[in-house]
Formats: C-alpha cells, structure tokens, sequence
C-alpha cells in the first residue's frame, strides 16, 4: 500500500509540473481562425496524377550508373553489424512424459489459475455476447498435456542454465570451449553466420533469439546467453564474431545497387514530369484555359476529387483525398500546389475553388480549436523539458576517460584542475 500510494503521489507530482509548463503556452485570435479555416474551409480540387509505375516503363539504368551512384554514395549501401553465433536447441520432447498423470487438486488448480484460456465468447440472436466457460471435464485431457508440457519446458530450461554456467571461466579464469561444453551435454550445436539484427532466423524462438544474440558481448562473460525459451526448444546462444557496419565491394551487392539506381532515376524523371505539369497548368490556366485544358499536352490523366473539408478528409480512407488535404490547406482558389507524394507516385493539384467556412460556426468551434493547439503546445513544451533534464550535457559519464569529458565540453586539462 505505501507503494502505491507514493505511486500515485508521483503521477500527481508530474501532473502538476505538466500544468504549469502547460500554463505558459499561449494561443493568438490569428492561429484560432487560421485553423478554424483550414478545418472548416470546403475545397474542390483538381490533380493531375503521375504514376511511379508509368514513368519507370520508360526508365533504363546501366551496370555502369549503378557503380556511378556506388561510388559516389557508398554510405547508402553499408551493411549494418552482423554477428556470427553459435547454438544449442534443447528440444521438448526430450522430457515429455505422456503418461506422467496429475491429481484433481493440480488439475483444478491450473483450470483456475487458467480459467481464460477456457472461455470462449457466444453470439446471441440479438446479437449480444456472453463469456462462455468450457467445463471442468471438458478440458481436463488439455489441462493435464499443458501440466506435462511445463514441466517438460521447466526441466529443459534447467538443464539449458546448467549448459550456459558450464560455458562462464571457472575459478581459474580459464574460459571453456563452447562447442566442448555441448558436445559433453550431447546436444549438437548450430552455426549462424552473417545475422543482422532484423532477422529471425530461428522462427521457434521468434524474435527473442535475435534480442539476445545482440545483447551478447565479446568478453569471457557475457558472450553466452542464457536460456531463451521458444515453442518447441529451449535455446542457448554463444556470440562467436561481430561484424562492424562496413560498405561492400561493388561486386557483393551489384544487384542491390543497380535497384537503387532505378529507383533513384524513377525518382528524378517522376519529379521533372511534375514539374513540367506543373508550369503547363500554370501557364495554361493563366491564359484563361481550364485545368485539364492546360495539362493535356503532357499526356496525364486529369480527376477531380469530391469536395471535402480539413474536418472531413481527416477521417477519410481515401489515399488521393488524404494527401490532397495536407497539400491544399495551405492554397486559395486558382492556384496549383507543388507536386504532392502520394502511395504511387506524384500529385500535381488546382484548386478550383475554396469555399469560406460559415462565420456563425467559428463561436462554437473557437473554443474546441484554441483548447486543442493548446495542449499540444503545452505537451510539446512538456516533453521538451523532460528531455533537457536528461540531456547528457546535464551529467558527467564516471566511466569515461578524464580526457574524454573534457575533449567533449571544450576545456583544457589544466583549465579543469582548477575546478
């Protein structure tokens, strides 16, 4: 209880603190009715889409602008650290006792302690639902396999720890040969090589494998991991090599290169046609033609997206509508945006016109609007704060090297021993 209390003591302390950095955020009449508009506004909005997919038709990279763009930006292909480990896979079944039998007491008690693994939800005719609890008889063959099965999983982890503690130097410093320690246990061992840290390369440990392999260091202790426990093994790791991030020759990652390469030209010709849509539509509709009038020529397919609001689209599913939104908020009617990203490509949009918001709903808005930048302010300000009290600058590293330090906050060794 006293615990809790100083718990929530705590929460209410950070609360306080939060409200008055909050307090000190202030909102002005203009930012109120500049969202009020672009919330409210209603606008109608024409675009000309340009298609990732379309343009890369006409797109062909050579070997040689592959190596071009190697060269030129090889940090672009590093290969992140990789690490080279060994282990061992402790499998279940080695202790599974099928004919291991439990009483009534254990079976109960487990069904208790279990009871939502259990209970299954039932639709009535009018649609309700209600929890429904399997009966005791029911499940008692499950109960009894989950019971054999913890205790399988129990004795394999055992004896996973045991191998890991055979693995540390013993009294006389002298550290053991891993691939010994296993063959002494009979338990065969697997080599990975070349593991980055996105991988699962055991899928029955999942990602906890990889966790741990990256937590491992190169030192007499810490370089065999403990038990990691997965659906059918228990696992235990031993880090044999890290590979630094390193940039590649050429030739190791030819393909990959010559992909970027095609993804970097796409890119360029994708911006050059927006922008010669762009000034077509500019120039066009400054001669008094329409939107689609003054785009044609650039062979572009012309839509145009039904009228929404900034209140409205922010809820829309639509991906067209979604960018759109975030594109023209910052337009009056009769101009054309800069090209917009979007999921497939680029977005050259007009607009044909923006609708002023009704000034009798900017009473009842203002509140809601002022409130909301508000709070976002003052949370900005608030997670600002936190992060400077725990900025580095604020502390000094006890681990690290005098030298260090002072390299670091810019004083001179024998400027500090006056300190």
């Amino acid at each position: 209880v006293p615990q809790f209390e100083n718990h929530i003591r705590e929460e209410n302390t950070i609360q306080k603190l939060a409200s008055m950095i909050g307090r000190q955020a202030q909102v002005t009449p203009l930012e109120v009715r500049r969202t009020f508009e672009t919330l409210m506004d209603t606008f109608t909005v024409e675009y000309a889409a340009i298609l990732r997919d379309s343009v890369a038709e006409g797109v062909s990279v050579t070997e040689e602008d592959a190596k071009a763009l190697f060269d030129a930006e090889p940090a672009l292909f590093t290969l992140p650290e990789q690490r080279d480990v060994t282990y061992v896979a402790i499998p279940l079944a080695d202790y599974l006792d099928s004919s291991r039998e439990f009483d009534e007491d254990a079976l109960l008690d487990y069904y208790e302690l279990h009871m939502q693994e259990y209970t299954t939800q039932e639709t009535a005719e009018d649609g309700s639902t209600r929890d429904v609890v399997a009966d005791f008889t029911e499940v008692q063959v499950d109960i009894a396999d989950a019971l054999r099965r913890r205790e399988a999983m129990e004795a394999a982890e055992a004896d996973a720890s045991d191998l890991s503690f055979q693995a540390l130097p013993n009294n006389e410093g002298v550290v053991p040969d891993f691939n010994a320690v296993a063959e002494a246990a009979g338990r065969p061992v697997v080599t990975l090589e070349g593991m980055s840290r996105f991988e699962v390369p055991v899928e029955d440990a999942g990602a906890a494998f990889t966790m741990e392999a990256f937590a491992l260091r190169l030192d007499a202790y810490d370089r065999v991991s403990g038990p990691i426990i997965g659906t059918d093994h228990v696992y235990v790791i031993y880090l044999d090599r890290i590979h630094e991030p390193r940039v590649p020759m050429f030739e190791d990652i030819q393909d990959r290169a010559l992909a970027a390469a095609e993804q970097r030209a796409v890119a360029e010709a994708m911006n050059v046609k927006a922008a010669e849509v762009k000034t077509a539509a500019e120039e066009g509709i400054a001669a008094g033609k329409s939107f689609e009038e003054a785009v044609r020529a650039t062979g572009v397919e012309v839509s145009t997206a039904e009228p929404f609001t900034g209140l409205s689209a922010s809820s829309a599913t639509n991906e067209t509508v979604q960018a759109l939104v975030q594109a023209v908020v910052a337009y009056n009617t009769g101009e054309v945006t800069e090209p917009v990203l979007t999921m497939d490509g680029l977005l050259v949009a007009y607009v044909q016109n923006r609708a002023p918001a009704d000034s009798a709903l900017f009473e009842s808005y203002s509140p809601e609007i002022a409130s909301s930048i508000r709070n976002r302010r003052a949370e900005e300000r608030f997670v600002a704060w936190q992060a400077d009290l725990v900025s580095t600058n604020h502390f000094t590293d006890l681990q690290r090297s005098t030298a260090d330090y002072q390299d670091e906050n810019g004083f001179a060794e024998d400027e500090s021993d006056t300190l």
